[in-house]
């Protein structure tokens, strides 16, 4: 009891001071509640890293709901949560992206040699650190790519863009095909050198390919798996060019 002062008023003033206690908690809750969405959320996102062995392929579902489809010997590094105003990932491999539309806050792609920008779209990307060429097939929405030697470029659905990572140089192409017909099993070898192509069978089955016959490297071929082909398939198909001669060992196939 406080000195000096009756009973009545002595509760009415704690009344009165816990109200004010709580409207004072109440504003502060709902500042930091207000923050919160203005200014997102203070913690930093866990990065994680998804990878697929060669002749596997995996699917990825990111926080805004884009997915993305990995193809053999492919990785994505991601956060748990994209901070306001900004969706980033970094990719090498390829992968079928189906991005969340979300005009305010754009997709970025970090890939080797170039960036791709999109608010929303479906495309197909091909960037293994290892291939000189970098593709991208879009189906749907817009694209807007950069290359490390500062070219920038807006596709639309349809497009095809070759890009050398090495001289810089752009080729971009009209096709009504869809993009990324490898998640249905389906492989098209078109005007591919036999080197090129080795490096596409090695991810897509698994396997190892030997080129013992330097000069058959750059020999081009046309090659269409479409039918759920195996590697033996594959070798059986190869084999029609009776200027080569190919066997296999175990996990490896041998070219002369």
């Amino acid at each position: 009891r406080i000195v000096g002062i009756r009973e009545e008023e002595t509760n009415d003033y704690r009344r009165r001071y816990g109200f004010a206690v709580l409207s004072a908690a109440l504003s502060m809750s709902f500042g930091f509640l207000v923050a919160w969405f203005l200014f997102g959320r203070s913690e930093s996102p866990v990065w994680n890293e998804i990878s697929t062995m060669p002749g596997e392929t995996t699917q990825v579902v990111l926080a805004d709901n884009t997915k993305v489809t990995l193809n053999g010997g492919s990785t994505i590094v991601y956060p748990s949560f994209f901070s306001k105003g900004c969706r980033q990932v970094y990719f090498s491999g390829e992968g079928y992206f189906e991005v969340q539309a979300d005009m305010k806050d754009p997709f970025d792609v970090i890939t080797n040699g170039a960036s791709i920008q999109v608010h929303g779209t479906k495309f197909n990307l091909k960037s293994y650190s290892d291939d000189n060429i970098l593709s991208v097939g879009l189906d749907e929405g817009a694209v807007q790519f950069t290359g490390n030697s500062g070219v920038v470029v807006d596709m639309v659905p349809g497009d095809n863009l070759s890009y050398d990572k090495e001289t810089g140089s752009l080729r971009k192409e009209f096709s009504q095909e869809s993009s990324g017909l490898w998640r249905k099993g389906q492989y098209y070898f078109k005007n591919v050198t036999l080197h090129d192509m080795a490096r596409e069978v090695e991810r897509l089955f698994g396997v190892r390919v030997l080129i013992e016959n330097e000069a058959l490297l750059h020999t081009h071929y046309h090659i269409a798996l479409v039918n759920g082909e195996t590697v033996d398939d594959f070798i059986r198909i190869l084999s029609l060019d009776n200027s080569l001669k190919v066997s296999r060992s175990g996990n490896t196939i041998i070219i002369k």
